[in-house]
Parts: structure tokens; C-alpha cells; sequence
């Protein structure tokens, strides 16, 4: 890897673990599913993987795993949830779980994360900036590619068709109850990978991890990147790393920058940017252009 700066690594390494957690929306989104709970399960994650240093002594790996199975594991309460609510009934349901989830983290194991010790422990099974930043990229690129194929696939054919229409989708003979306890707990494990990484990456642990401003950003990146393509979400991500996180906006005012511009796009867009009509008009134009290249 070329030599890079330590605020280039630190924001390369901002931008994947918020595309992991874009990403945990993005899937869910396209299911017609709308969570404000994920940040609760990035959250879980992140607590899961330091409390495997501080705690067991568990090597980074260990930590990882524990963060996703941790954030997967939890996921199945919201996945059964979705089997029997949908609409703002489940995503109210959600943001619930999650200040639940919050509160009880801060209370019961928030303490055990705080301290000069604590920070050590995490410290001497963290890897050198530039290898964590090469680990936290590699694994986006894998989790990419895993819902790549997953679109490309009658799965995600499924998943579109009940994110367009779900009674329309149960009559075609899917079982969206199934779907939506599946892709809750993908998009679950998702955000626990990104929520473990953070542990690493982040001088502490804290609870405001957990807070529905991080939900929020994460959902925003979602909806303005758009819902046609998972490149939508990542090019938000790296929208709001490069204009905003690198000019050191206080996290307050870069949420209502970035509520602002959610709110500007839905309203002309309402799948984001690169939604599924932006796609279909480019592939066309490309189309056209190989057309009368060929004459």
C-alpha cells in the first residue's frame, strides 16, 4: 500500500466502517424493510469485539467473529418482529429496541469498557493503522461482493419484489416472513462487522455508538446514494468522508448537513440517487452508444 498520511488512513478507515454500516441499511431497504435499529446492532458489535480484548484476552479475529455473531444474534429479535409487523409499526419497534439496547449497554457494560486498562487491552491486540486500515477494506470488498451475488440471484430477485410489494410478493408464492428474518440478520451481521472494526479503530469504546445520530447518518448514506445499486450507499459514504468528516465539522452540524441533503434528494428522488430508473436509463445510453459505435 503507497504511503499515506495518518488523517488519509484514519478517514480510509472512517469510510469503510461506514459503508459496512450503509451497507447493513442498504440491504434492508431494498426489502422494503426501514430499521432504526442498526446502529444499536453496530453498537453490539463494537462492545462484543472489546470486550473479547479487555475481558478474555481474545486475539483481533476472535473479536470480529464475536462482534457479528453477537450483532447477528441479536438481529433475530427485530427478525421475528418483522414476521408478524411491518410499516411504522416494526420500524418504531426498532428504534425501541435500540435505546432499550443503549440504555442497558451504558448501565451494565459501558463500565467494564471504561479506564486507562481497558484501553490498553484493546491497544495490545490492535493492529498498525495502515494493516487494520487493509483488513477494514478487505472485508468490505468481500461483504460487497457477497450482495452483489446476492442480487444477481433469485434470493434477491425475492427480496426486491417484496421491498416493491409484499402482499403481491406472498401471492407470487414468496414466504416474505422467512425473507425478513433472514436479511435481518444479515444486515445484522453486517453492522457487527463494522461495529467490531470500530472498537479497533476508535481510541474507546463508547456508548453513543449505540445513539440514533450514527443511525441516522447510516441510513441517509443509504437513501441518498439510492437503492438501484449498492455503489449508491458507497459513493454517499465517500461524499459525506471527503466534504465533511475531512473538514473536521463538529458531528452535530455534519448530521444536519446531512439530514438536509437526505431530505433535498428524497424529495426529487425518493430511491436516492442511483435508483433503479438511473440505472435503467444508463445502461440504455450505453447501449445506444455501442448501437451507433457499430455503424
Amino acid at each position: 500500500m503507497p504511503a499515506l498520511s495518518p488523517q488519509s488512513i484514519a478517514l480510509l478507515s472512517e469510510f469503510g466502517i461506514a459503508a459496512l454500516l450503509a451497507l447493513s441499511f442498504y440491504l434492508l431497504l431494498i426489502s422494503g424493510i426501514v430499521s432504526l435499529g442498526q446502529q444499536a446492532l453496530f453498537g453490539m458489535g463494537a462492545y462484543a469485539a472489546g470486550l473479547s480484548a479487555v475481558v478474555w484476552s481474545w486475539p483481533l479475529w476472535a473479536g470480529l467473529a464475536a462482534g457479528v455473531v453477537a450483532a447477528a444474534f441479536t438481529s433475530l429479535v427485530p427478525g421475528l418482529l418483522a414476521r408478524r409487523i411491518d410499516g411504522l409499526r416494526f420500524t418504531l419497534a426498532t428504534l425501541g429496541l435500540a435505546e432499550i439496547a443503549r440504555h442497558l449497554i451504558e448501565h451494565l457494560v459501558s463500565p467494564s469498557m471504561a479506564g486507562a486498562a481497558a484501553a490498553a487491552a484493546i491497544k495490545g491486540v490492535r493492529l498498525a493503522p495502515e494493516s487494520l486500515l487493509a483488513l477494514i477494506l478487505a472485508l468490505l470488498m468481500i461483504v460487497a461482493a457477497a450482495i452483489t451475488l446476492v442480487e444477481r440471484s433469485d434470493t434477491g430477485r425475492r427480496l426486491r419484489a417484496m421491498g416493491e410489494d409484499a402482499t403481491l410478493a406472498g401471492v407470487q408464492g414468496i414466504d416474505c416472513g422467512a425473507l425478513r428474518l433472514a436479511v435481518n440478520v444479515a444486515s445484522g451481521a453486517i453492522a457487527g462487522l463494522g461495529g467490531a472494526l470500530q472498537a479497533f479503530h476508535a481510541p474507546l469504546v463508547r456508548p453513543d455508538m449505540l445513539g440514533l445520530v450514527a443511525g441516522v447518518e447510516g441510513i441517509a448514506h443509504a437513501l441518498v446514494g439510492g437503492l438501484g445499486s449498492l455503489g449508491g450507499p458507497l459513493l454517499a459514504v465517500a461524499a459525506d468522508v471527503a466534504l465533511l468528516r475531512a473538514t473536521g465539522l463538529p458531528v452535530e452540524l455534519r448530521t444536519v448537513v446531512l439530514a438536509t441533503v437526505t431530505v433535498l434528494v428524497l424529495l426529487r428522488r425518493p430511491r436516492g440517487l442511483i435508483d433503479e430508473a438511473f440505472l435503467r436509463d444508463l445502461r440504455a445510453h450505453i447501449a445506444r452508444g455501442r448501437t451507433d459505435a457499430r455503424r
